[in-house]
């Protein structure tokens, strides 16, 4: 009995062995297949880019909305979906356009750029939901260099004034 104990456990054994080795091959040499599946990762992303891109030029709303949805989905995004992004904002004619783009941009917000496509978009922006979001972003990112978009805000008799105050508490914040 304990013979044939050792036996399967040696057979078993061997077929797990064989089972590596066969892997081993299908995989490749050390390091191919994280370059391969790198190099997959990176066409991925350009796909998504590229879909991005295409829906956000569409004429519907809900398909710009997911040309955002895309671009969240992005790990490195390109320059021409940063700047869709940022056009996004500023010109959509959906607020809730400008408001999915707000929420794109903030997974960039490390990117200077962005950081400073918020700062201007501020400033140019006259619906106050979008007005609160991007300070709400701003404050978020601790982005010092909004506090003059912010007093600009304030001083602007013009603004709602739930965005002035909301731009208020934005000044405290980002100077103390």
């Amino acid at each position: 009995m304990r013979a044939q104990i050792r036996t399967a456990t040696s057979l078993a054994a061997a077929a797990l062995l064989l089972a590596g080795i066969g892997f081993g091959t299908l995989l490749g040499p050390a390091g191919t297949f994280g370059s391969k599946l790198a190099g997959l990762e990176r066409e991925v992303d350009e796909m998504r880019q590229t879909a991005a891109l295409s829906l956000l030029r569409q004429p519907s709303s809900s398909e710009r909305i997911l040309g955002v949805s895309y671009s969240e989905q992005i790990s490195a995004p390109g320059a021409p979906t940063i700047e869709a992004l940022l056009r996004a904002l500023d010109t959509d004619s959906s607020v809730n356009v400008r408001l999915a783009a707000v929420d794109a941009l903030y997974l960039f917000a490390n990117d200077p750029g962005v950081k400073d496509g918020l700062i201007a978009s501020l400033g140019r922006q006259t619906t106050p939901v979008v007005q609160v979001a991007l300070i709400d972003l701003l404050i978020e990112i601790r982005e010092r260099r909004a506090v003059e978009a912010l007093k600009s805000l304030i001083g602007d008799e013009r603004n709602h004034p739930e965005v002035r105050k909301k731009a208020e508490a934005g000044v405290k914040s980002l100077t103390s």
